[in-house]
C-alpha cells in the first residue's frame, strides 16, 4: 500500500515538472517574440530618425547650392568639401554641382506637364545648324498614351552677326500632333523609334534656323498631353549646345542613413504667357520633320 501511494506521488511531480516546464517554454517562446518586436520597433524609431534627419541635411546642403549660385560665390562646376554643421565631427551634407548643356544631347530636365514650356538658350549656337526635338518616352505606357501635342518656337535674329547689334529678333514657330483623331488642323507625326542618351523616344521634329541667321532661343511648349511627357533635344553636326543652367545633387548623412536631394536649376527663362503675346510677320515657313 505504502509503495502504492509513492508512485503515485512520483506520477504526479512528474506530471507536474512536465506543466512547469511547459509554461516556461511558452512564457519564454513569448518574452523573446515581444523583445524582438520592441527591438524591431526600436530600431525602425531610430532609421526613421535618422533618415528624416539625413533628408534635412541633404536639402541644408542643396540650399546652400543654391545660395551659392545665386550670390555669385560659385559657378558650376562645383564639388567642395563635405560639411561638418552640427560640429560633432561627422559629415552632415555634401554638395556637386555639374552644368547643365555644353554638350550635344540636352535631357536633363525632368518630363513636363500640359501647357509648360522648356526655354533653351542658344546665343552660341551655330547658323544654319538643325536641332533635333525629341518627345514620348516609349518605354512609358502612360506617356504613349498621353496623346501629347508639341508647339516649337525658335527665336533668331535677322542680323547676320551672333550677337544681333543691328537686326530685329524674329520668331518661327509651328506644332504637331500625334493624335491622327483630333481635328485641329496641326500636322499629325507617327510613332516611331528615336533613341537618343539612353532613352528611346517615340517621335521626333527638327528645327532650323532660316539660312544665314543665328539662333537665339527654342521654346518647346507641350499641348493636350494627359500625363507629364519627356523630351530631349539634339544638335547636329556635332554642335554643342550652351550651358542651360546647372545640376545639384546634395547628400545627406545619419548614423548609417544616407538620403539624397537632386535639383535642376535652369537659366531663367520667359513666362508661358509669351506664347500667346508675341506675334511675328517674319519667315512663316513650317519648321521640316
Amino acid at each position: 500500500m505504502m509503495r502504492k501511494i509513492i508512485k503515485n506521488q512520483v506520477t504526479k511531480s512528474g506530471q507536474a515538472l512536465i506543466i512547469i516546464l511547459l509554461v516556461m517554454a511558452i512564457s519564454l517562446t513569448l518574452g523573446v517574440s515581444v523583445a524582438s518586436r520592441s527591438i524591431s520597433t526600436l530600431r525602425q524609431i531610430s532609421f526613421s530618425a535618422q533618415s528624416a534627419k539625413a533628408l534635412a541635411f541633404a536639402e541644408a546642403g542643396a540650399e546652400e547650392a543654391l545660395k551659392c549660385l545665386s550670390d555669385g560665390s560659385c559657378s558650376a562646376p562645383y564639388d567642395p568639401a563635405a560639411a561638418d554643421i552640427t560640429g560633432d565631427g561627422n559629415n552632415d551634407f555634401n554638395y556637386q554641382v555639374s552644368v547643365l548643356g555644353q554638350a550635344s544631347i540636352f535631357n536633363d530636365l525632368p518630363p513636363i506637364d500640359r501647357d509648360n514650356t522648356i526655354e533653351m538658350n542658344l546665343v552660341t549656337y551655330p547658323r544654319d545648324t538643325q536641332i533635333s526635338i525629341y518627345f514620348v518616352d516609349r518605354a512609358s505606357s502612360d506617356q504613349l498614351a498621353a496623346n501629347p501635342g508639341l508647339e516649337v518656337s525658335l527665336i533668331y535674329c535677322d542680323d547676320d552677326g551672333p550677337t544681333c547689334t543691328t537686326g530685329n529678333y524674329k520668331l518661327q514657330r509651328n506644332a504637331y500632333d500625334t493624335d491622327s483623331a483630333r481635328a485641329n488642323g496641326i500636322p499629325k507625326l507617327t510613332l516611331g523609334s528615336y533613341s537618343v542618351g539612353g532613352t528611346t523616344y517615340g517621335y521626333r521634329v527638327t528645327a532650323t534656323p532660316p539660312g544665314g541667321k543665328y539662333p537665339t532661343v527654342l521654346r518647346l511648349r507641350l499641348l493636350y498631353a494627359t500625363e507629364p511627357i519627356s523630351i530631349a533635344t539634339e544638335a547636329a553636326g556635332g554642335a554643342i549646345f550652351p550651358t542651360q543652367g546647372a545640376k545639384i545633387e546634395s547628400t545627406g548623412f545619419s548614423g548609417q542613413v544616407k538620403r539624397k536631394v537632386e535639383i535642376v536649376r535652369i537659366n531663367p527663362a520667359l513666362s508661358e504667357l509669351f506664347d500667346f503675346a508675341i506675334f511675328s510677320g517674319s519667315d512663316s515657313s513650317p519648321l521640316s520633320r
